[in-house]
């Protein structure tokens, strides 16, 4: 019997440790995108006003990508030592790193809107942050899709008439990114959430995911893009409101699902 309560106690220890882990991590997740969403406002303001940072930004953007560079090595340090641990956590820094860089680029080249969009941007990047940290894993993807699609739909739709193959790219480089995430959960879902063989496995979906769901959402995203290609803007209130109802959808299930 006393065996029984310590081990009631130490799995209750455990589970009060993963929820702490948790809570820091939004807390920090919050004070990183807190300054991160002042800055881009005060760059916003001063470009506004006319002043002129670019030097310094491009300087920055340039940092940015080596230092991408340097965690990509580290990325396939820890593949070829086995330390799948530190996997995610350095690529999500490397993921970090290079779409700060990106967003710099494109601050370089378009100024104000891309500061509009990163504005736009901080607050969504969190949430799904939130998601990813509180959530099943296949909500977390659905999060990630929906978003995608609505902010790519709204962004091509400035300039579907104005630069058509520009638009195009956009949308053919959302997609194939749709399609490598299906070909990466197909791939975990014959190995039992892992991708890899052997010491290489890394887990990337958890044991009672539904794959179901995750290919739903896949599907659904490509057919509203190849919509949204054949038809253009007209069906642009359309698609956005069908990404949104879909997430909203998912994020009740979801939520009853945790209670």
């Amino acid at each position: 019997m006393a065996s029984n309560n310590s081990i009631k106690a130490k799995a209750k220890l455990d589970q009060r440790k993963k929820e702490d882990t948790v809570f820091y991590k939004m807390l920090a997740a919050f004070a990183i995108a807190l300054i991160l969403e002042i800055t881009i406002v005060s760059l916003y303001r001063r470009y506004s006003g006319g002043a002129n940072y670019r030097p310094v930004l491009r300087l920055i953007m340039w940092s940015f990508l080596w230092l991408t560079a340097a965690d990509g090595v580290a990325f396939i340090a820890a593949l070829v030592t086995k330390k799948f641990r530190y996997l995610r956590s350095l690529f999500a820094l490397g993921a970090f790193l290079f779409g700060s860089a990106v967003f710099l680029r494109l601050i370089n080249t378009t100024g104000i809107l891309a500061l509009r969009i990163g504005c736009i941007a901080c607050p969504i990047i969190l949430l799904l942050y939130v998601c990813y940290l509180i959530y099943q894993t296949e909500f977390f993807m659905t999060s990630l899709i929906s978003s995608l699609g609505i902010f790519t739909i709204w962004i091509t739709r400035r300039v579907y008439y104005i630069d058509y193959y520009n638009h195009l790219w956009v949308m053919l480089g959302v997609s194939l990114f749709i399609l490598a995430s299906a070909i990466v959960t197909f791939a975990a879902m014959k190995n039992k959430g892992f991708i890899g063989k052997g010491e290489w496995r890394l887990r990337v979906f958890a044991p009672r995911t539904s794959y179901l769901s995750l290919f739903i959402t896949y599907g659904s995203a490509l057919a509203l893009f190849g919509l949204y290609l054949i038809f253009g803007p007209p069906l642009f209130y359309p698609v956005i409101i069908a990404f949104s109802g879909y997430l909203f959808v998912s994020a009740i299930y979801y939520t009853v699902k945790l209670m």
